[in-house]
């Protein structure tokens, strides 16, 4: 993986930015001073720092939460607020997404992912994953 790749995947900075940082003679690789952002590293081996600080590989970011009325399942919308913007952006990563759906008004646990073969574990109707819902009424149900 190139260098300036790797630092936009964590949510470091922007890929221009990552150019930036490299070209000033930030960035090191295994203590060795990276100068061109094209160079390719191991990120499940080598030792990135950025101006001194350490910078840990994350293929994967898994984030529960508990989502509250009012926003939608989605990664983005025109129109509405979504879980995805309630995550804290030092916590964003490209591709994040709810692995499942719940209504707008709707409350209850998400699990939101970059990794495409748990999602589908999750969602597939084929895996047979169980999933259990609490409902309350708004007022009591009868029969007939």
């Amino acid at each position: 993986m190139r260098i300036d790749k790797f630092l936009v995947s964590q949510n470091i900075c922007t890929r221009k930015e990552a150019q930036k940082l490299v070209r000033k003679g930030l960035v090191k690789i295994d203590s060795e001073i990276v100068k061109k952002p094209e160079t390719k590293l191991d990120p499940n081996v080598n030792k990135v720092t950025v101006d001194g600080k350490e910078i840990s590989y994350q293929e994967y970011v898994y984030i529960i939460m508990n989502k509250p009325k009012g926003y939608i399942s989605a990664s983005n919308d025109k129109n509405a607020e979504t879980v995805v913007d309630l995550v804290p952006k030092e916590m964003r990563r490209k591709n994040l997404f709810p692995a499942g759906r719940l209504d707008k008004d709707t409350t209850g646990l998400v699990i939101l992912t970059n990794d495409g073969d748990l999602a589908h574990k999750i969602i597939s109707p084929k895996k047979h994953t169980s999933k259990h819902y609490l409902v309350t009424l708004a007022r009591k149900y009868e029969t007939e």
